[in-house]
């Protein structure tokens, strides 16, 4: 009888959840770039 560590589990779906939180931190700075691009837009805009 083997027991299994924690080690030793299979890491089904790792390289999918990876590569979707690779993916939502991308979206996440360029939506953080846009509003902070358009927010120095605007304040120029009114200067």
């Amino acid at each position: 009888m083997s027991s299994l560590s924690a080690t030793q589990l299979p890491l089904t779906g790792a390289a999918g959840t990876i590569l979707f939180s690779a993916v939502a931190v991308l979206l996440a700075a360029a939506g953080v770039t846009v509003f902070l691009k358009s927010r120095s837009t605007k304040r120029s805009l009114r200067a």
